[in-house]
């Protein structure tokens, strides 16, 4: 639970860079329109290392920036169809060159059909979801 209003930033350096940090969402936080989420930010390097791990579902922040990887874990209550994150902000995420990764949880069939997908719409929103 819980509500977030304001960014969330793994690192941050005026001088040097901010890389290498971990942000972690679990559970059934909010966060305002204008949250965004940085791996980093920095003068220097603010993506390298960097990482966003997502165990929830039906989450919406404005846009993510500076992750060299992003995680889902798939929550054992998930149902086809349901949106894991949303971003909303244009331009959008640049995520070129992320490595992202789909972990079912412990015990989880696929059954013929179901899949991940990750949609990029025109206006650069991303939708992550089970299908």
């Amino acid at each position: 639970g819980g509500t977030v209003t304001g960014n969330m930033i793994g690192g941050e350096s005026a001088n040097r860079d901010a890389t290498h940090n971990t942000i972690t969402i679990n559970g059934t936080p909010t966060f305002g329109m204008a949250t965004r989420l940085y791996g980093g930010r920095a003068n220097g390097d603010g993506r390298s290392g960097n990482t966003l791990n997502i165990l929830s579902k039906g989450l919406t922040v404005d846009n993510i920036h500076n992750f060299e990887r992003i995680n889902f874990y798939l929550p054992s209550d998930i149902a086809a169809d349901e949106k894991v994150l949303t971003l909303t902000g244009y331009p959008g995420a640049d995520i070129t060159g992320t490595q992202i990764g789909v972990e079912l949880p412990a015990g989880a069939l696929l059954a013929n059909g179901d899949r991940y997908e990750k949609q990029i719409a025109e206006d650069r929103e991303l939708d992550a979801k089970y299908r």
